[in-house]
């Protein structure tokens, strides 16, 4: 499993026809992994139900559901998984050429802008286990870019100064199993296609991890970054069961205590 962006389908599944007047696809001429009777629209529609089923004979049943068309679950495969070794090609080159020992070029005039974020972005990044096929478990590490949408709430008589209603939208990521190297490079390159570094605003809200901490401070480092609540608890009740002893009063009072400052 290598480095995979998440955003469009355009140029992936374009057809053209061949000098004998067949049609045929681009991405199954160059992997040759699906048949040339396959339209345009029916390997697109199978490819996003392959990405979003449990398993690739689902995928097969939503995609006959959708388009009332027969399509086995391993052909289905084959097309989903050709979709996302062409996407990681594409991406490697774009870092090859970033990240070059002699001559980089910038993110900018490598990666095409697509959903540019304008005003707040967020650019929040984790990690996780897997188990892949073949590879046994894995931490895939994902980086999602989204934009903040801050929306004022009227005051009541029970709230006169209510806190804005922040939304997070047109989301879009990058996964991979590689090092933290290899995923703030990515990073960087999701950035550039959100045009994120324009945006005057910037924040990052993750779980602590030092090595996030690093990649997003070397590509952001104007970004406010913060601990989620979930994983900021988790911290309270740590330091506090080491300073005042585990389940008793003074350690409950504290982590109340640190609460209420938020």
């Amino acid at each position: 499993m290598g480095w995979k962006g998440i955003r469009s389908w355009n140029g992936h599944f374009t057809s053209v026809l061949n000098g004998k007047g067949r049609r045929f696809f681009r991405l199954d001429q160059k992997l040759q992994l699906c048949a040339d009777h396959w339209s345009a629209g029916a390997a697109r529609e199978a490819v996003r139900q392959g990405l979003q089923a449990k398993s690739f004979d689902l995928a097969a049943e939503a995609y006959q559901d959708a388009v009332g068309g027969c399509m086995s679950g391993d052909s289905l495969r084959r097309m989903t998984e050709g979709w996302g070794q062409g996407i990681e090609e594409r991406r490697k080159a774009e870092v090859e050429q970033v990240y070059a020992e002699e001559k980089p070029v910038p993110a900018e005039q490598v990666v095409k802008v697509s959903m540019p974020i304008q005003g707040q972005v967020n650019v929040s990044t984790d990690g996780g286990m897997v188990l892949l096929r073949k590879e046994g478990w894995k931490e895939v590490k994902i980086s999602v870019f989204s934009q903040v949408q801050v929306s004022r709430v009227a005051p009541t008589l029970q709230d006169p100064h209510p806190e804005p209603e922040i939304r997070l939208q047109q989301h879009s990521y990058q996964a991979g199993s590689g090092n933290a190297d290899e995923m703030g490079q990515h990073q960087h390159l999701e950035g550039a296609c959100r045009q994120a570094a324009l945006c005057p605003r910037m924040g990052s809200v993750n779980d602590g991890a030092a090595w996030i901490d690093r990649i997003t401070t070397t590509n952001y480092p104007r970004a406010v970054q913060a601990i989620d609540r979930g994983h900021a608890d988790e911290r309270l009740w740590k330091v506090s069961r080491a300073a005042f002893g585990e389940g008793t009063p003074p350690s409950q009072a504290w982590v109340e205590q640190q609460a209420e400052r938020w």
